[in-house]
């Protein structure tokens, strides 16, 4: 537009709008607005479209809106370093104003419950794994949901009912049934238990290994069953007069059974029962496991003196002790199948096989000596004293030196109702004094009654005797019953239920064998067997026994306390120190399983084990080279061919055992 063009509007100011060029109009004034004849035609300039004149129509005018100021520039948003908001807090400001950033507030959690007051020093602190835990597992301030003890007591007891019944049988029934020919009580004894014996610690590695790798109460479970079925086979083989020697034979197969179970058994139980106690606990749990001993000896004393002096002579010794067997042996099933369900695995075994590669984990024998072998020494000086005193306490102090067998039977039967009682005490006790206390204690009463049974015995009083038991008893109650946590207190879950059973079950093997040879050298003529000047030799025997547990204990430190989930963790960070190359998990089948590569190039030291044991001629390589041959699966060492030598020259000395008790039998029966 130029300059020579007159403004058609103009800005009126009393108006506040803009108004046609021309006078000035008042408030209210109108905008102009063309006719129709007067419209510009198309093609025109715009600025001629619209004409002022007379006759335009007026309309009021709209005020315009106020002029809004400009929005000032927002200011950038800094990057958020801190942690994301939490829900509820304030919404971001609408977009337009200016932008002032709030300050974040963090929500704290809530404090944690202070730790209980029986928690000690010892068991961890702010940083240790059983802190981190806030409690779960063994050592742990919650106790299990499962309700205590008491499975672990019942499957305890009702295998040791069914093993001390066969003992009992042995003196009352056995030897007229099954031994006729054996009428020297003595061989009965050896052929009913020594050699038998000797198959125990077998049934123990076995069983441990499983136990490490599959679960505690599997393994507990499976024991049972297999000790309750050997039981039952045994109430149903007939006499020797209707077979003739094989029954004798059958019977003694199926006695190796049930040591070989009561190994694991024994165990799998007070092991499982420890790991789920809370620390201030655990002896005590323990103990009531370790009970299971003299509540099944008890038992297994009443079930056949109550129906003996209740029924006419000669009646049990026909058939009501085969019912007497298949009842015992039948609870022992029904229990052995629902204890899976009554009793949950153990949580500090469950913790560890859930943070453990499976290499690692199943190493059960293969983690004793690398990281528990203190536990080994100091269970093994403990468990040969506690040995040789049982055996001579209740094996030879019963047979050659108590009053009439009716008599010493009732004695008995009271004696284990009260050790269960001492054995139950001893554990609570070392919870409160500690281990160490309690066992010291206990191997100083034993030596005490060393020294003073055999002159006691001497008198032939029942009195006499009854004192010498009960005593006795307690002495062996304060060792046997913190023993369990004691031991098992030393090894990590990944070799606890292994270690522990080479300790309980191979320890008595070495023991027990050497009371025969010093009884033999002290009295060659058993049947008339006297103290006379000699008796300081048996208190000598026993003191010098005694006295290699002491040492053991005075070395060991005490455990009262400790965290199992701590042990695990220092177990776990001197196996990543020390860690051996395993196999490399190099793909997976489509069913899952892993594909490993190539190994380490280690020998393994089973399968070493294995080979050295079956060279010597010990059964115990079955159990060692299974144990092998499965690390080397697992880890890719070598010795595959080392643990299959040993394998053989195992099963090879295993059957020699068995054609060489066989053919013993078959003389003696000829002989005889």
């Amino acid at each position: 537009m130029s300059g020579d063009e007159p403004k058609l509007m103009r800005f009126d100011p009393a108006a506040g709008a803009y108004v046609p060029n021309g006078p000035a109009q008042s408030h209210g004034s109108v905008y102009p607005q063309a006719e129709p004849e007067a419209r510009s035609q198309p093609g025109e300039p715009r600025t001629q479209r619209i004409q002022a004149g007379p006759a335009m129509q007026q309309r009021p005018v709209r005020p315009s809106p106020p002029v809004r100021a400009a929005p000032p520039e927002r200011l950038p948003v800094p990057p958020r370093t801190g942690p994301a908001p939490s829900r509820g807090t304030r919404p971001m400001p609408p977009v337009g104003r200016p932008f002032v950033q709030q300050p974040q507030v963090q929500r704290l959690p809530a404090p944690r419950p202070p730790l209980p007051a029986y928690a000690p020093a010892s068991a961890g602190g702010a940083g240790s794994p059983s802190a981190a835990r806030s409690g779960r597992d063994g050592g742990s301030a919650r106790a299990p949901r499962e309700g205590g003890p008491w499975p672990e007591f019942l499957a305890s007891t009702f295998g040791w009912f069914d093993l001390f019944l066969y003992g009992t049988l042995t003196a009352l029934v056995f030897p007229s049934v099954f031994f006729p020919f054996a009428e020297d009580l003595v061989l009965a004894t050896a052929m009913t238990y020594l050699v038998p014996f000797l198959v125990r610690p077998v049934g123990g590695l076995f069983f441990g290994h499983i136990g490490d790798v599959r679960g505690r109460r599997y393994a507990t479970a499976l024991a049972l069953a297999i000790l309750a079925v050997a039981t039952m086979l045994m109430a149903l083989v007939p006499s020797y007069s209707t077979i003739g020697i094989a029954a004798p034979v059958i019977v003694l197969l199926l006695r190796m059974v049930q040591m070989a179970a009561i190994g694991g058994l024994s165990v799998g139980a007070s092991v499982n029962a420890a790991e789920r106690a809370p620390a201030r606990f655990r002896g005590m749990w323990s103990a009531l496991s370790q009970s299971g001993l003299a509540a099944g000896s008890a038992a297994a004393s009443a079930a056949v003196l109550v129906p003996t002096v209740i029924l006419p002579e000669g009646i049990f010794a026909e058939w009501v002790w085969r019912a007497v067997v298949l009842l015992g042996a039948g609870l022992s099933v029904v229990l052995a199948l629902v204890l899976p369900r009554i009793v949950d695995e153990s949580p500090v075994f469950r913790d560890r096989r859930s943070i453990a590669d499976r290499a690692d984990f199943g190493a059960g024998f293969a983690g004793i000596f690398d990281s528990g072998w203190r536990g080994v020494l100091y269970g093994a000086g403990l468990r040969f004293g506690e040995s040789v005193f049982l055996f001579f306490l209740l094996g030879f102090a019963l047979v050659f030196a108590g009053p009439g067998w009716s008599e010493t039977r009732w004695v008995l039967l009271f004696a284990a109702v009260l050790h269960c009682g001492f054995i139950i005490g001893a554990g609570a006790a070392s919870d409160r004094i500690g281990r160490r206390p309690v066992l010291a204690a206990g191997i100083g009463l034993s030596v005490v009654w060393a020294l003073v049974a055999f002159p006691v015995l001497l008198s032939g009083s029942l009195t006499a005797f009854t004192l010498v038991i009960v005593v006795g008893s307690l002495g062996h109650a304060m060792m046997w019953g913190p023993a369990a946590a004691f031991i098992g207190e030393y090894f990590p879950s990944r070799s606890r239920f292994s270690g522990t059973s080479l300790v309980v079950n191979v320890v008595p093997v070495v023991a027990g064998s050497l009371v025969p040879f010093v009884m033999e050298w002290v009295e060659p003529d058993w049947g008339a067997w006297t103290y006379s000047n000699q008796f300081w030799l048996l208190s000598a025997s026993i003191v010098l026994a005694l006295a290699v547990s002491g040492v053991a204990v005075l070395l060991a430190p005490e455990t009262r306390g400790i965290d199992l989930a701590d042990v695990d963790a220092h177990d776990r960070e001197r196996q990543v120190a020390n860690r051996v190359p395993s196999r490399q998990v190099v793909g997976y089948t489509q069913s899952g399983e892993p594909i490993t590569g190539p190994g380490s190039s280690a020998t393994n030291g089973m399968a070493i084990a294995a080979l050295v044991l079956g060279i010597i001629g010990g059964v115990w390589a079955i159990p060692i080279g299974h144990i092998a041959l499965s690390q080397i699966r697992r880890t890719g060492e070598s010795g595959r061919g080392m643990a299959i030598a040993g394998l053989v020259l195992g099963y090879v000395s295993l059957v020699g055992l068995i054609v060489g008790l066989i053919t013993f039998l078959v003389i003696i029966g000829s002989v005889r």
